[in-house]
């Protein structure tokens, strides 16, 4: 799954990963993207670390509590001190 507040990026990144074969589902926000897994059962989830809302980094801390073994790839457009 990918969790993404930007339409193109997450839309990008959702063709990407079908072109090489993968369903991917894409929500834009963390707290559609718990939803998403409560509902479903998903072996990796891409996200965003700026979302509007939870931050990506409140996401991945739920997500690992909830969920310990699902692994969770955390991407940024923006430079990290």
């Amino acid at each position: 799954m990918v969790v993404d507040d930007e339409r193109n990026m997450r839309e990008s990144l959702k063709t990407i990963l079908e072109s090489r074969g993968t369903l991917v589902d894409a929500v834009e926000s963390a707290e559609e993207g718990l939803m998403a897994i409560e509902a479903s059962n998903y072996f990796m989830v891409i996200t965003d670390a700026r979302l509007e809302g939870m931050s990506g980094y409140d996401f991945l801390r739920e997500t690992h509590e909830r969920w310990p073994d699902l692994p969770v790839l955390m991407i940024t457009a923006y430079a990290t001190p």
